[in-house]
């Protein structure tokens, strides 16, 4: 088992602006929204992203 990753400040930092934006979503559909902006950015596939991890 491997130990958990610590958070990536700027995802972090990221979904905190959406949350005060958008106070009615969900913490965890933010955080995917997130992760969906990180890959396109870096031109990955979520699924690749998912998969290196």
């Amino acid at each position: 088992m491997s130990s958990p990753k610590p958070a990536d400040p700027q995802r972090t930092e990221l979904t905190r602006h959406f949350k005060a934006c958008a106070p009615f979503l969900r913490h965890d559909t933010l955080q995917r929204v997130v992760d969906v902006i990180f890959a396109m950015v870096t031109a990955r596939s979520v699924n690749q992203s998912d998969l290196c991890a």
